[in-house]
């Protein structure tokens, strides 16, 4: 899957990928991504349904779901556009929505930021990267894991807004927010990660950008066979 938008000087692209391991075993795309201008606020979110939560695509939509209605409720003066008022909210809606027991089929990593004016907002937890470059790298969050081997910090019932990573950053001239879900963030060594998405945010043709994207997703896909999800903003 891929699609891509233009809205308001900013180029988003999204590239998702069902991983080979699910399609042989007959399970859907455990990866969900969104973004989208509302008002005056920008957002990209990715997340990626954990494969032993029999239930994880749907927390994945779910969460970047959440995203969306931070955003409007920010557009609306509901809540503020703070790291505070952001992870709160998240947090609320999440526990909300699924009690103590279900939420164990449903749990899933997120990275997603928030942008507003000059001012962009990341909230984060789990595994995946989400990489921020504005003339040099802002904030780079890598893969995060719990105390227990192979087991990456989710969403869960119970998750408070201090369990979620949230930092604000100042934006200076252009920016390029680069995420994506463990699929990807595994498979790419971090010098050479950090040099290929150095480069990527320099094109400035957005259909070569596209293709360099989609050819990198086609050679992970070589060797890697869990499901694979890119997410990508220009402003």
């Amino acid at each position: 899957m891929i699609k891509q938008k233009q809205d308001q000087g900013s180029y988003f692209i999204g590239i998702s990928e069902i991983g080979e391991s699910h399609k042989r075993n007959g399970k859907p795309n455990q990866d969900s991504i969104e973004f989208d201008v509302i008002g005056k606020t920008i957002f990209l979110a990715v997340s990626d349904g954990l494969g032993s939560c029999e239930l994880s695509h749907i927390g994945s939509k779910q969460a970047i779901s959440f995203c969306r209605d931070i955003v409007i409720k920010i557009e609306n003066n509901e809540i503020e556009f703070s790291t505070k008022e952001i992870s709160r909210y998240f947090a609320k809606l999440w526990n909300a929505r699924f009690s103590k027991t279900e939420s164990k089929k449903y749990c899933a990593t997120l990275k997603a930021i928030f942008v507003r004016n000059d001012t962009a907002i990341t909230l984060s937890i789990g595994d995946g990267v989400l990489m921020l470059i504005s003339g040099e790298t802002l904030y780079l969050s890598d893969e995060t894991i719990s105390d227990f081997v192979n087991e990456t910090k989710c969403l869960n019932y119970g998750i408070k807004d201090i369990d979620l990573n949230a930092f604000s950053h100042e934006i200076f001239d252009k920016l390029f927010v680069f995420a994506c879900t463990d699929g990807v963030s595994t498979s790419i060594e971090e010098k050479k990660r950090n040099a290929f998405l150095k480069a990527a945010s320099e094109i400035e043709d957005n259909n070569e950008l596209q293709k360099v994207l989609v050819e990198l997703t086609e050679e992970i896909s070589k060797y890697n066979s869990d499901d694979k999800t890119i997410g990508v903003i220009k402003i």
